[in-house]
């Protein structure tokens, strides 16, 4: 990850903000969260303010969440 010139992490709504997802590899400069939730949805929320980081929202067919 330190050679990428921008990391994309691809995660759906249920997989943010959850207890169990304790532990994400350290990332160092640039990188794109692309979920199915909404800048309203806890798990977005919970990344305001994070240096280096852009949220895109997807919709995603048949998802309830975005």
């Amino acid at each position: 990850m330190r050679q990428a010139a921008h990391i994309y992490v691809l995660a759906t709504s249920d997989k943010l903000n959850r207890d169990s997802q304790q532990h994400w590899a350290p990332i160092e400069g640039p990188w794109t969260l692309i979920t199915d939730a909404d800048a309203s949805h806890a798990g977005t929320r919970a990344f305001a303010g994070v240096v280096g980081l852009t949220i895109e929202s997807v919709r995603v067919a048949g998802s309830a969440a975005a």
